[in-house]
């Protein structure tokens, strides 16, 4: 059943990447331990790296910038394992050396965002506004 599922976990995050560079992604315990299974990096395991991850995870450090990740991330990976806590992040696609680390980028991104919801909404409420004028 592990097989079934880390192929159903991974196969959901490849299908949610497709024709997209990275995806916001919400992962939990089991689905980072179903990953860390199946990782087929030869980067080792830094307790040090994974330490300050976990601590920044149970601090709520993590979700105050959304951070990237990628599939073969062990340190991030058995970081989310530990903690225990579902955590969201950025899954790019490739491999470690691919993705950007910078978190300001990430920042930067979730700004813009909210930014163009918040475009979208208020245009929404003025055209409201000019039928509710017209109506008049």
């Amino acid at each position: 059943m592990t097989a079934i599922m880390n192929e159903t976990v991974r196969q959901s995050i490849e299908k949610a990447l497709e024709g997209k560079q990275e995806i916001a992604y919400d992962v939990t315990p089991e689905v980072a331990k179903e990953l860390l299974k199946e990782t087929t990096t030869t980067k080792n395991l830094s307790r040090k790296k994974t330490k300050e991850y976990r601590t920044q995870i149970l601090n709520g450090e993590w979700n105050k910038i959304i951070q990237p990740l990628s599939m073969e991330d062990v340190d991030k990976l058995a970081a989310i394992v530990e903690s225990g806590k579902t955590v969201k992040a950025y899954i790019r696609r490739g491999g470690h050396r691919e993705r950007r680390d910078n978190p300001r980028n990430y920042k930067r991104e979730q700004v813009m965002e909210s930014i163009n919801e918040m475009s979208s909404e208020l245009s929404k409420l003025q055209a409201r506004i000019d039928q509710l004028r017209k109506q008049l």
